[in-house]
């Protein structure tokens, strides 16, 4: 019952619908710089991270910790994300400098 259930569910989930297209890397870096500026994202990450370390240690302190890789992958997952938005960030605004150095020489 429960293979047919998926199999259904699968059949369900298909589309002929072609991929979407992703950003183009400019876009991609712009977004991302832009979700690094923004206040209410930036507490979303230290929220989720908190959340993920107190749970983790919650469990811990109780022996039902079974296995770390779940909270441990979500937390690696959200200092990813914060990284790659601070880099984006940083190589914007370099570029950003060095246009400025280019206008102030010319």
């Amino acid at each position: 019952m429960k293979k047919l259930l998926i199999k259904l569910l699968l059949y369900l989930l298909r589309t002929d619908e072609p991929p979407r297209g992703s950003l183009s890397r400019e876009n991609y870096i712009v977004a991302m710089s832009k979700l690094y500026q923004n206040p209410a994202f930036n507490q979303y990450l230290d929220d989720r991270e908190d959340y993920l370390i107190k749970k983790t240690m919650n469990l811990f302190l109780k022996n039902e910790l079974t296995d770390a890789k779940g909270p441990a992958g979500q937390l690696l997952e959200v200092r990813s994300l914060r990284n790659r938005t601070k880099a984006c960030y940083d190589y914007k605004r370099k570029v950003a400098d060095d246009v400025k150095k280019k206008n102030i020489t010319t």
